[in-house]
């Protein structure tokens, strides 16, 4: 075997590994995370099992009113794990569009945020969501409104090919008061 197959088998096992230890996951996180298994945002997976990543639906009133209409967020708790809030009225969204919001999420790994955080995060949900159309065509037919994630996921890629997406995150207000950088970023 060639060293490059052993890389691949190794990448193979070392996903499905991960993808196995998900199980505790509700139904519709487990499908969207064999989605982001191939996609270049793969590695998280390895990273959500390793650090005992929690990715959970939720209401997002629950939060408090300033989070009511967040499609996602992630909290770090006071010892030091992730906890993904996906707003639960996505359960029903096409797992490809999970993955993407997942993608994103992923990065907020540590409590610091920054505005370059967010645009990194935003180019990583746009990417793997531009990814996941191209393996899956039917998910350029949905019709817009029917699921929100989707309607979020096109809405990033638009900003993307428009040169907006620094724009929108300088704007959005949840963003304001941020640093321009972070650790790592």
């Amino acid at each position: 075997m060639t060293c490059r197959k052993l890389k691949i088998l190794g990448l193979v096992f070392a996903l499905s590994y991960a993808l196995s230890a998900l199980a505790d996951f509700p139904q519709p996180i487990v499908e969207a995370l064999k989605y982001l298994s191939q996609t270049t945002a793969a590695p998280s997976l390895t990273f959500i099992q390793d650090h005992d990543v929690k990715i959970i639906f939720k209401n997002m009133k629950e939060l408090g009113p300033l989070y009511a209409t967040n499609d996602a967020l992630t909290v770090i708790t006071e010892d030091d794990h992730q906890i993904i809030f996906v707003n639960s009225r996505h359960e029903k969204a096409p797992p490809q569009a999970l993955a993407a919001v997942i993608s994103h999420e992923i990065l907020h790994s540590d409590r610091q945020n920054s505005l370059m955080e967010e645009m990194v995060a935003w180019t990583r949900e746009a990417q793997t969501w531009e990814e996941l159309q191209s393996k899956y065509p039917e998910l350029k037919n949905i019709p817009i409104g029917k699921y929100p994630l989707v309607d979020r996921e096109n809405a990033i890629v638009s900003l993307i090919q428009r040169h907006q997406l620094k724009i929108e995150i300088e704007n959005n207000p949840t963003y304001q008061g941020l640093p321009l950088h972070s650790p790592g970023f």
